[in-house]
């Protein structure tokens, strides 16, 4: 289901985009799949089973005189079940397909969740860079946002981040082409420890190196 759902949203994506991802929100919706899934699962699991049929003559002699436990009547509420976790969960994930972004050489597009349309910035319509590396509590924030003209915030490092790490050096002449922008970050030492407890030593400086390369001003 999600890779029917990723397929979807992929085909929104144009060839020449150098960073493409799902927004955080748009994650979670996607993981409602999980849901219609398991009902979907469970219906195969018993169509596999009854074609076996030592199984199958053993769970007709367990559920002979309980009711609601026969193969049809077991097969029947599954189905419903999937019915109800599809119609109520699948708009939702479909949302979350559809929540996305996108960067090509001329801007960013993004799709916010709830949104019928797909918003262009250019390149020229980003005011300000700020990156992050940051530990709170057991949360680990690391940020390179976007902040645009019109207070729109967009984190190219929201989902997943090491993506974005390999798509910079695509992005950063593209970015750093652009003289009006203005950078900020925010280091601390306690987000730097967080990180290299959490990623690999050779994964952890890449994506330091990455939030810590801003311009001087």
């Amino acid at each position: 289901m999600v890779s029917g759902l990723l397929y979807l949203q992929h085909s929104r994506f144009p060839h020449q985009a150098i960073l493409t991802s799902h927004t955080r929100i748009g994650g979670i919706f996607l993981v409602f799949t999980l849901f219609p899934s398991l009902a979907a699962g469970m219906i195969l699991g018993n169509l596999v089973m009854w074609c076996i049929p030592a199984a199958r003559r053993t769970f007709e002699k367990e559920a002979k005189g309980i009711k609601g436990t026969s193969f049809k009547s077991s097969m029947k509420q599954l189905f419903l079940a999937f019915m109800a976790t599809l119609v109520i969960f699948g708009p939702l994930c479909v949302l979350g397909a559809m929540s996305y972004f996108y960067v090509t050489p001329d801007g960013v597009h993004y799709s916010q969740l709830f949104s019928l349309a797909e918003r262009h910035y250019d390149w020229g319509d980003v005011v300000e860079i700020k990156t992050r590396v940051a530990a709170e509590r057991k949360n680990l924030h690391l940020n390179y946002i976007l902040l645009m003209k019109d207070g729109n915030k967009i984190d190219l490092m929201e989902e997943p981040r090491l993506k974005f790490v390999a798509a910079y050096p695509r992005l950063k002449p593209i970015i750093r082409s652009q003289p009006h922008i203005r950078y900020s970050s925010e280091i601390t030492q306690r987000g730097v420890n967080r990180l290299k407890r959490q990623y690999s030593r050779k994964n952890a400086i890449a994506i330091l190196e990455t939030l810590t390369d801003v311009p001087e001003q």
